[in-house]
Order: structure tokens, then C-alpha cells, then sequence
């Protein structure tokens, strides 16, 4: 083979491997776009969801306590309900730490609508404990994972790794 054909056969080799690897980091940026605008569809949605699930806890435990308000069976009646219409409705767009936190609070509030009779008081440290486990226990609770989910914390997070 003489020394022309061999530059030209290399030269399309190079070409053929060129090509093919911009092909393929054009498909991978196509990828990660598509991600991304995946990614963006589910904020916005979490944007309705989490809100809605915040109020509920805020306002049922949180705030209930709060106000001293009388817990009873009935009101963690409507409170598992009210979870349980949460779930039904956006617990699709939970990320799984949000998902394991909110499923450890509505067991806790299951086991009181099965513990207490509607007009039967539930004590302050059962509510209590179910506060705990929405606002956190030395760690992120499910209030910190839905900010965090939505960005809240995130700058704070990054300003504090460059610091």
C-alpha cells in the first residue's frame, strides 16, 4: 500500500471516530436537556405539593400545639386523613427522603387513630412526638427535607462548602 493511500485510509478513520464521538456528546447533552426540563416540571409540581402537605402538618401539629388545642382521637382522625389525601394526590412527586419522613409521620398518626376513640384525649407528648418528627430531632425533619426539596437551603448550603 503506497503512503498516499494509507494517509487517506487513516484520515478517514480519524474522520469516521471524530464524528462519532461529537455524535455522541450531542446525545448526551440532549439527555442531560431533557433532564433538566424534567427535573423543572417536577419543582413546578412539588411547588403545589409541598405547600399543600405543609399546611396540613403545620397546621394540625405544629400550630395545634401551639395554640394549645385539645388533640383527641378525632383530630388524629382528620389528620391521617388529611395525610392520606396528600399522598394520594402528590405522593408521586415526593423525593424518597421526603417519602420515608412523611410515611414515618403518618404511621405515627395512624397508630393514634387506632390508640384513642374520637372524644378520648391524646396526650401532649404523643403530639408532641408527631411535631418532632415533622419539624426534625437533631436532624432534618420532613419541614427541612420539602425547603430543601424546593431549594431553600441550597445557596446556604453552598455558601457555607466555600467558606
Amino acid at each position: 500500500m503506497d503512503a498516499k493511500l494509507t494517509a487517506e485510509i487513516i484520515t478517514a478513520l480519524v474522520s469516521i471516530a471524530g464524528s462519532a464521538l461529537i455524535a455522541r456528546l450531542q446525545i448526551k447533552a440532549k439527555f442531560r436537556e431533557l433532564e433538566q426540563a424534567q427535573l423543572k416540571d417536577v419543582l413546578r409540581a412539588r411547588l403545589e405539593a409541598y405547600p399543600e402537605l405543609w399546611r396540613v402538618l403545620q397546621s394540625q401539629i405544629s400550630n395545634w400545639r401551639l395554640e394549645g388545642k385539645r388533640a383527641d382521637g378525632a383530630w388524629a382522625r382528620r389528620l391521617f386523613e388529611d395525610l392520606n389525601t396528600c399522598h394520594a394526590r402528590y405522593g408521586v412527586l415526593f423525593s424518597q427522603p421526603v417519602y420515608a419522613s412523611f410515611c414515618e409521620v403518618r404511621a405515627a398518626a395512624g397508630k393514634l387513630v387506632a390508640a384513642y376513640d374520637p372524644h378520648h384525649p391524646v396526650p401532649a407528648a404523643a403530639v408532641e412526638e408527631l411535631d418532632m418528627i415533622w419539624s426534625g430531632r437533631g436532624q432534618p425533619g420532613l419541614a427541612t427535607q420539602l425547603k430543601d426539596d424546593l431549594g431553600s437551603y441550597r445557596s446556604t448550603l453552598i455558601s457555607a462548602r466555600t467558606d
